[in-house]
């Protein structure tokens, strides 16, 4: 169930709040193994209540749009993944967990066919004393969520009749940061903040796009996920510089 109230202040500056009631199906473990037969029992039903409020606003005769939210999630058996070194490979289990925070996003047009995007993102998480671990974990951060995310990006678009085609030749480039956050539900350690570039070019016509891109242009080594075995500090690492040709076609 959800429902909304929205407010129109002006034909360019809506506000609006929300509350919603979420629930997620029984699930079984990640790599449950039967037993004489007989598979192990699930988990319990995730349910979750959400509350979010914002505004957006469409300015400078539609060349600047800003959207900005503020929200509270109070999760109960929530499934989350983590690296289990033991069997060198992803498990899930679930705990109870509340996140805050807020948003904020924008596009602004800077000049013909040229734009910029941006946000910037904060969240407070917090498991909760309920759940398949033990209470120590209570208080502790959401494995894995970082409290600070940005991106930014440039796009570009112009007409191919440069290069004698139709349609138009287009670049994007984009910037993504991901702050530290915490390796376990036991916080025994942090994994390092990233960040990334991509950049994508590109000619599309109609119903077809041909496009070059390339994704973690300055190949970083990032850590995506951690353990803590043996004393050891382990980490899974993310893929590398990736380059590549794509082909769209719509119909």
């Amino acid at each position: 169930g959800r429902v909304a109230l929205s407010f129109k202040w002006t034909n360019d500056i809506q506000s609006y709040v929300s509350v919603a009631r979420g629930h997620a199906s029984r699930v079984y473990p990640l790599f449950s193994y039967p037993v004489d037969g007989i598979v192990g029992n699930p988990y319990p039903a995730a349910l979750g209540w959400t509350y979010e409020a914002g505004v957006k606003a469409d300015l400078l005769s539609h060349r600047l749009q800003i959207d900005a939210s503020v929200y509270h999630n109070d999760i109960k058996n929530g499934v989350m993944s983590y690296l289990d070194p033991s069997l060198g490979a992803f498990r899930t289990t679930y705990q109870d967990y509340k996140t805050s925070g807020f948003e904020l996003q924008a596009r602004a047009l800077i000049a013909e066919g040229l734009s910029f995007s941006g946000g910037v993102g904060y969240i407070h998480s917090e498991l909760g004393a309920n759940g398949a671990a033990v209470n120590t974990v209570t208080g502790n951060p959401v494995p894995n969520t970082p409290k600070w995310t940005a991106t930014a990006g440039l796009q570009y678009e112009t007409s191919a009749k440069a290069i004698h085609l139709p349609g138009k030749l287009s670049a994007d480039l984009q910037y993504q940061y991901t702050g530290k956050r915490t390796a376990d539900i036991d916080k025994s350690y942090y994994l390092d903040a990233y960040s990334l570039v991509n950049a994508q070019i590109g000619w599309k016509n109609k119903d077809l796009e041909v496009y070059l891109f390339g994704r973690n242009l300055f190949d970083k080594r990032y850590e995506t996920f951690g353990s803590l075995y043996s004393g050891m500090q382990l980490v899974s690492v993310g893929r590398g510089r990736t380059l590549g040709v794509g082909l769209t076609i719509s119909f």
